[in-house]
């Protein structure tokens, strides 16, 4: 495994952490890799600070190192903790669209509320968002079953457990042409 792939999981897995979600790895693992990788360890200093200002608490202090850009990297955390978020949330839809019991509803609101945090309420009001929100918040009774599974590939258009029950779907209702559009658009994506 190259160290740049090494550092793109280790990221991913601080993110995962930084939101309350589970690591592919041992925390200690991340930590040690962290601590000796000069990126990573910026990277999850700017994390934590995203984290902290998330939780409405004050980011501890650090010295700003003239030779780097803590916005760059600041906007970068900020995006991958957008990015996991919303893969979490396509997660609640797809287990909405299947009539399966969601995750804690209190635990759902808390990343909807990171999310507008992170990404400001006039963010929230556009597609795929607006429609996301309002489908989350219905209960069971009336689910559009293909617009939650719709509305997940868009939140999470790489979650292939998203991507692979909105197919299924496509094909039952004998809509193959649009399956086998979507499906090329992954592949695109993938490449």
């Amino acid at each position: 495994m190259g160290e740049a792939t090494r550092c793109d999981d280790v990221r991913q897995d601080l993110c995962r952490l930084a939101v309350g979600g589970e690591s592919s790895e041992p925390p200690e693992l991340l930590a040690r890799h962290a601590r000796g990788c000069s990126g990573c360890r910026d990277y999850a200093d700017d994390l934590a600070g995203v984290s902290c200002w998330l939780e409405g608490r004050p980011a501890p202090a650090r010295e700003r190192d003239a030779a780097r850009c803590d916005d760059a990297l600041e906007r970068r955390a900020c995006l991958a903790l957008e990015r996991e978020l919303g893969a979490r949330l396509a997660r609640d839809l797809l287990e909405l669209s299947q009539g399966r019991p969601d995750r804690d509803p209190a635990r759902r609101r808390l990343d909807l509320l990171r999310l507008l945090v992170l990404c400001g309420a006039s963010a929230l009001r556009r597609p795929p968002w607006r429609a996301a929100l309002r489908l989350l918040a219905v209960r069971r009774g009336g689910v559009d079953r293909r617009g939650a599974l719709r509305l997940a590939l868009q939140l999470d258009p790489l979650g292939l457990d998203v991507a692979l029950a909105y197919l299924s779907l496509l094909e039952k209702e004998g809509r193959r042409r649009e399956a086998d559009e979507v499906a090329d658009r992954i592949i695109g994506l993938l490449q």
